[in-house]
């Protein structure tokens, strides 16, 4: 009786609290701050593609949760709650990275920005939330670590409050505790989305962000309260989602509109259409190592495969995949139809369908053994021209490797 009296006064405050851009935490206004400042500003990233030095000191001071910190030389990571709203950024499919120049820049999306215009603040904080649990995949900010979706935000998050209720930690244990679980930058997004308070410690010379303490607040209780059942606890739906790119936006909706009847709209990047054309691609093994290859949009990445295998003298006896970034800042794989247990197969793509405008890279990863890799780049699409061919190889520079040197 006791528990089923506690979840009815938790779910009332799922229903009763405000949201706006200070409430239930300050991520709705430092948000904004970032998604405007990077529509105001072509920021340039690193080769990492997360924001330069010169940049996060400027956001830092515009940003109302802002930190202190005694590093001469900070990178992104140092400014965790910035870390963890380009994540968002990025995830969110608001932002897009043009690498056709020398330096990758980071680009709004005009046709995402005027839909997230149109939203409300109950619209915009759980599209975010969604964006964070569902797509939040560390490598966006230049973190390799695997395994992102066996152990989720919201897991992590459940067990962290787990951990909170064990009492308050010393500053060591939160050293210790926090940097790799559940991590800095989703540190930061708990206190932005208002699940947890943070108490700052004072800046130390040479050292990053300091925590004395931190509480779970009543809201974190009452989304994770409610979000537990179907998301936690549920096993059927996490293995749906471990190919968040293929699933639709709006898996918090049925979850949580019930209880928020302003949160109608749900905010879903576009669909990538299908392109025509002639795909004009130089495949690279190295700076002086290359070949030019033409191919319609039409093809199947299974052509391109050996299109490239062809312009290089290799035989076709070994399995291979493509890596290229999806629009999120993730890493999509499509690989040889015998590997089984890959999300999608090369047979099954076309040239059109990859999310690609000139400047748009991939690696064809060939022969795992040896493990061979070749640095694709979209250098064009011209207009589609009759082709008996499968396709072109239509420019060679260098001498094509041994295949097997080691015979």
């Amino acid at each position: 009786m006791a528990r089923s009296r506690r979840n009815a006064q938790l779910m009332n405050r799922l229903r009763n609290t405000p949201i706006t851009e200070e409430s239930p935490g300050l991520l709705l206004h430092d948000f904004q701050t970032l998604l405007d400042f990077a529509e105001q500003n072509a920021l340039p990233l690193t080769g990492m593609h997360v924001l330069p030095t010169r940049t996060l000191r400027v956001l830092n001071e515009q940003l109302q949760r802002r930190i202190e910190h005694g590093l001469t030389r900070p990178q992104q990571k140092s400014f965790p709650h910035i870390n963890g709203l380009f994540l968002l950024l990025r995830a969110s499919g608001l932002t897009t990275v043009n690498a056709l120049g020398d330096k990758p820049i980071l680009e709004v999306d005009p046709a995402m920005r005027h839909s997230w215009d149109q939203l409300n603040p109950d619209e915009r904080y759980f599209a975010l939330l969604e964006s964070w649990l569902i797509r939040g995949d560390p490598i966006i900010i230049g973190n390799e670590q695997r395994g992102f979706y066996l152990n989720p935000p919201l897991r992590q998050w459940n067990s962290f409050f787990m951990h909170l209720e064990e009492g308050r930690w010393s500053e060591d244990d939160w050293i210790e505790r926090t940097r790799y679980y559940p991590g800095l930058y989703n540190l930061a997004l708990m206190e932005l989305f208002g699940l947890i308070m943070i108490e700052d410690d004072s800046p130390v010379e040479k050292a990053g962000w300091r925590i004395r303490d931190v509480q779970a607040t009543q809201w974190g209780e009452v989304l994770l309260t409610a979000l537990r059942p179907r998301l936690v606890e549920d096993w059927s739906l996490w293995e749906q989602l471990q190919q968040p790119a293929l699933v639709a936006p709006g898996v918090l909706q049925p979850i949580i509109g019930p209880y928020r009847p302003a949160y109608r709209t749900v905010f879903a990047p576009s669909d990538h259409e299908h392109q025509s054309g002639l795909f004009v691609f130089k495949v690279m093994l190295s700076s002086t190592l290359w070949r030019r290859i033409a191919i319609g949009g039409d093809r199947l990445l299974e052509d391109l495969s050996d299109a490239i295998l062809a312009a290089y003298n290799f035989d076709h006896d070994h399995l291979y995949r493509f890596l290229y970034p999806t629009r999120f800042g993730t890493e999509a794989e499509v690989a040889h139809p015998y590997i089984e247990e890959a999300p999608r197969h090369t047979t099954d793509v076309q040239i059109g369908d990859l999310p690609a405008q000139p400047g748009f890279q991939m690696i064809y990863h060939y022969d795992f053994g040896d493990d061979w890799r070749f640095s694709l780049v979209l250098e064009r699409i011209e207009p589609q021209e009759e082709m008996q061919e499968r396709y072109k190889i239509i420019e060679r520079e260098g001498e094509s490797p041994e295949q097997y040197s080691y015979w």
